[in-house]
């Protein structure tokens, strides 16, 4: 599901300054994937129960909703345009103890802050 302008312009301004916070004394200049990103800046504190998108998590789930991941990835553009295919499950442990079809457990909510106009810059895919 898209959530079309979940974030208002200045959020957006704002989460792109901690993520480049975080960008700087982390990884300059590189890829970055840091695990649990949230307390590291009050910005991302308010995407736990951003009002444009916690209210479908919980429509889906219920009220008993906890994070329990979270990851913040930077991909500087790349010299290399030789295609990548990097699917993966998400679920972890789930995927490998419990029956398919494995019941509704979590959602991930994903806040892309630049544009990904086609699907060679990154966009999301689902396989059915």
């Amino acid at each position: 599901m898209v959530v079309p302008e979940a974030l208002a312009a200045g959020e957006v301004r704002r989460l792109e300054a901690a993520v480049d916070r975080v960008w700087e004394s982390e990884a300059p200049g590189e890829p970055l994937h840091r695990l649990a990103f949230a307390g590291l800046d009050d910005a991302f504190l308010e995407l736990v129960d951003h009002p444009g998108c916690f209210p479908v998590v919980a429509d889906v789930l219920g009220s008993n909703i906890y994070v329990y991941h979270c990851h913040l990835d930077v991909h500087p553009p790349e010299e290399s345009t030789e295609p990548r295919w990097r699917w993966h499950q998400d679920g972890g442990r789930q995927n490998v103890e419990l029956e398919s079809p494995r019941p509704r457990l979590s959602i991930k909510v994903a806040y892309f802050l630049t544009d990904v106009p086609t699907p060679e810059h990154g966009a999301l895919r689902v396989v059915p």
